[in-house]
């Protein structure tokens, strides 16, 4: 059985009909894959808020879904780059930290959305890498 593995991916959310447009309108954005330790460190930190999903769900208090984001923006910065589909004032933004500096509250669900599929990225199974090499 071989295993076959990749660093990154090109991703293109799914938040707000993004993927139904043409594709020059999509935000879309490079993921880069999560490793084995990263994916215990995004757990112990999700853990140290009582467990739960990556979003800022309306139960939680003022300070978890402060913490909350401070997660999502670690995973934004961390794990996303080459952005398209993102503006400030004008002008195309393409990194991670003008992406979390772009976005307002309309956001959010996508932000949620980015983080959670950062997350399912670091999980992928055999069966994805199997599919890979049948696609080959």
């Amino acid at each position: 059985m071989a295993l076959h593995f990749s660093s990154s991916k090109r991703y293109v959310p799914q938040a707000d009909g993004n993927r139904e447009l043409p594709q020059e309108q999509q935000v879309s954005f490079d993921l880069k894959l999560p490793k084995v330790q990263d994916m215990l460190e995004i757990q112990e930190m999700i853990r140290s808020l009582g467990g739960g999903t990556v979003a800022l769900a309306s139960s939680a208090s003022d300070q978890q879904a402060l913490q909350m984001w401070h997660i999502m923006e670690t995973l934004i910065r961390k794990y996303t780059s080459n952005w398209n589909g993102i503006s400030l004032d004008g002008t195309q933004v393409t990194d991670s930290e003008g992406v979390l500096a772009a976005i307002g509250m309309d956001a959010v669900g996508m932000i949620s959305e980015v983080t959670q599929e950062i997350m399912l990225a670091g999980k992928g199974s055999v069966n994805e890498a199997k599919n890979f090499a049948s696609e080959s």
